[in-house]
C-alpha cells in the first residue's frame, strides 16, 4: 500500500470501511432466516374446558369445570332444593 497513492488508498480503505458495516448489519437478519429453527403455534383463544353450571347455595347459577367437581350424582326433589338454598 505504500506505493499507491493517496486517492487510491482512501478509496481501498472506504470500500472496506462500507462492506465491513455492510456484513455487521446482516447479523439481525440471520436471525430471522435460521431454517433449522421450529416454529410454534401460538393460540390467542383459551383451550375449551369442559363446564357445567351449577347453583351455589347462596342462590347464584356459576360454572365450574367439571374435572373440579365429584362424579356422585343424586337426583334431588324439589322440596330438598328449596331447603337447601338459603334466601
Amino acid at each position: 500500500m505504500d506505493n499507491l497513492p493517496i486517492e487510491s488508498t482512501r478509496h481501498i480503505r472506504r470500500k472496506i470501511l462500507l462492506g465491513s458495516i455492510g456484513v455487521l448489519a446482516l447479523f439481525p437478519f440471520l436471525k430471522f432466516i435460521s431454517l433449522n429453527k421450529e416454529r410454534k403455534a401460538i393460540s390467542c383463544a383459551p383451550d375449551k374446558t369442559e363446564t357445567m353450571k351449577l347453583l351455589t347455595q347462596d342462590g347464584r347459577l356459576v360454572e365450574v369445570e367439571i374435572s373440579k367437581t365429584s362424579t356422585t350424582k343424586e337426583q334431588l326433589s324439589n322440596e330438598q332444593l328449596m331447603g337447601w338454598v338459603k334466601r
